[in-house]
């Protein structure tokens, strides 16, 4: 994710918000890459559902993207599971059921 995606990033995250959803999980395992603008839309995402008391988890970190979320102490401000599976887990959610 960089600051050409993260704009399509931001919309999706507002409209996540808009449906009421109070925690959400980031699946990370498709990025081979995160910039600055990038790590900085997570830490946005992360304040608005802070905001209204809500969380944000972030998942399937590897690789590149897991090491620049480590080195910046981004993942000290998540939760972070390996999969989505684990996640829905944190969550109390059961995976594979809508």
């Amino acid at each position: 994710m960089d600051a050409a995606s993260e704009h399509d990033f931001d919309r999706e995250c507002v409209a996540v918000l808009k449906s009421g959803a109070g925690r959400v999980a980031v699946d990370l395992a498709g990025l081979s890459y995160i910039s600055s603008a990038g790590v900085g839309a997570l830490l946005r995402l992360s304040g608005l559902f802070r905001d209204r008391n809500g969380e944000v988890l972030l998942c399937g970190a590897k690789g590149v993207v897991k090491s620049v979320l480590e080195i910046t102490r981004v993942s000290s401000l998540f939760r972070m599971c390996d999969s989505v599976d684990a996640a829905l887990g944190e969550l109390g959610l059961t995976p594979g059921i809508a």
